[in-house]
């Protein structure tokens, strides 16, 4: 008995989407976890077409539970020096850590620029270069992929000399997140696509946007924490998050008993959190089975109970982002 295959073809990205600005664009910035999933850090959206100087930024994303700016810069058809240029003006006006560039096709010579751009940048600055490709087989719906082309050095370079460098307490905690995560992509693919584990008592993961997020931790006091960290980019925006949730505090209360909530008043934030009933230590390695079920299911509730609040928030109208 013969098996009888489709043919794979490629279509023009432009019978999927007529214009770059007007239509992948607003796409890609609705659509940031199929990108985050590619390049393997968790991305939340800040705003699009942001000025910089006589330009604009396609898209402006975070990189979640941190300070750190991701430009994209989307093209049709094969790259080119106008757009390369516009992507370094874009990193250095957003003082961006992360800039990416997604084009159709990348000519060797734009490859090599930004190959040498990541052998060359200090840690903590990274360019990535993905292909966008559209496929089809026979006549069935359109598949879309990004395809990596150029990644940063840094993602060897940081693993290499954490582990040279850190302490054996750090690095139990970088072996601890990495199983943690890998057992959290398999069980709830769509959590996290963060690909590098902290070297700290603490995870960050998002929520969809970019504040408020979720975090889990190894407290001080020898249990396990996971939360909603409410913060903002400033004090009047936290606040503002901050009052949504206490409004709602009953509701909340009564999907998730045993809820701590915590207005940290030595920062700006303030958490919504779960706490182990037994300690714990990431030195205790023949615990960590445990540690990583309790963390999944307990995410899961708070998830389960915070999630729909998270996505109807109110935010407030966020300050200009300048170059």
């Amino acid at each position: 008995m013969s098996t009888a295959f489709g043919e794979l073809k490629r279509v023009s990205i432009r019978s999927v989407w007529t214009s770059e600005d007007k239509h992948f664009t607003p796409w890609l910035s609705g659509n940031l976890s199929y990108l985050s999933e590619r390049i393997g850090l968790d991305l939340e959206l800040v705003a699009t077409e942001v000025p910089v100087g006589a330009f604009r930024v396609d898209v402006v994303a975070r990189v979640t539970g941190t300070d750190d700016i991701v430009v994209i810069e989307n093209q049709f058809g094969p790259t080119d020096h106008d757009h390369l240029g516009k992507l370094l003006t874009y990193a250095a006006g957003q003082e961006a850590a992360y800039a990416i560039w997604i084009a159709e096709q990348f000519r060797p010579e734009h490859r090599s620029a930004m190959e040498w751009s990541n052998r060359n940048s200090r840690e903590g600055v990274g360019y990535f270069g993905l292909r966008v490709e559209a496929l089809q087989i026979n006549d069935s719906p359109v598949a879309v992929q990004l395809v990596t082309v150029v990644e940063p050095d840094q993602w060897t370079k940081q693993v290499a000399k954490n582990t040279l460098s850190l302490t054996s307490k750090n690095q139990l905690y970088m072996r601890f997140w990495d199983l943690l995560l890998e057992q959290i992509k398999q069980t709830f693919p769509g959590w996290t696509s963060k690909a590098v584990p902290p070297k700290s008592h603490w995870m960050d993961l998002p929520s969809g946007k970019s504040y408020p997020w979720y975090s889990i931790n190894f407290t001080g006091d020898k249990r396990l924490r996971v939360e909603l960290y409410v913060d903002g980019p400033d004090a009047a925006a936290q606040d503002f998050l901050w009052a949504q949730f206490v409004e709602a505090r009953h509701t909340i209360d009564t999907a998730i008993p045993a809820l701590s909530w915590e207005p940290l008043e030595e920062k700006r934030a303030s958490r919504i959190a779960l706490y182990s009933d037994f300690h714990a230590s990431v030195e205790e390695e023949d615990e960590w089975p445990t540690y990583r079920a309790w963390f999944i299911d307990t995410l899961a509730v708070l998830r389960e109970g915070l999630q729909g609040q998270i996505d109807k928030l109110v935010t407030p109208p966020p300050g200009p982002v300048s170059a």
